[in-house]
């Protein structure tokens, strides 16, 4: 995956994050309908609702300097900020956070998002020390994402009532 780094998406980044984002098999397994197209207008809405302050971090993924895609966390206050599958939180910390991540797809197979997955939960253990566990919910014909969350020692805890798995790591795996 090379060397990842994160910064926030700006302006300038407008024609790259339409090209990474406006692909149905990118939106093939995210939660939200693929707009069918990412207009400019959407997508400088998303820019700019991913530098907002509050309960999550969005940043855009660089490999070599150039974005390959996006990764958030969003975090909670504690115990029922959790997974929505009643999985208890648990652990050290009694915060949670979820992760999820989206990779350009001519970026795919490159190994960005194991790097991406190791070193964003590398940073939230260090700089939020009330963080227990990060998770992440799967769909679950995204075997691609589940190999990724396993090769970042994540590990399958649930699975939802609608089929979506649940993988974590703990603080103490981090």
């Amino acid at each position: 995956g090379g060397l990842i780094r994160f910064r926030l998406w700006t302006a300038d980044d407008l024609a790259t994050y339409r090209a990474l984002l406006d692909d149905p098999e990118v939106w093939r397994f995210m939660h939200e309908p693929y707009p069918a197209p990412l207009t400019e207008a959407l997508a400088r809405d998303l820019i700019t609702l991913s530098a907002m302050d509050g309960r999550h971090m969005v940043r855009a993924v660089l490999s070599a300097g150039t974005p390959v895609g996006q990764v958030r966390l969003l975090f909670g206050d504690g115990p029922s900020d959790g997974p929505s599958d009643g999985a208890s939180d648990g652990g050290a910390g009694g915060g949670s956070a979820e992760i999820s991540y989206w990779i350009g797809r001519r970026h795919w197979g490159q190994g960005h998002g194991r790097a991406l997955l190791r070193r964003a939960t590398r940073w939230a253990f260090r700089t939020r020390p009330e963080l227990g566990r990060i998770f992440a919910h799967v769909h679950p014909d995204n075997h691609a994402s589940a190999r990724i969350l396993g090769r970042a020692d994540y590990r399958r805890v649930a699975d939802r009532a609608d089929g979506w798995m649940t993988w974590e790591r703990r603080r103490e795996e981090g």
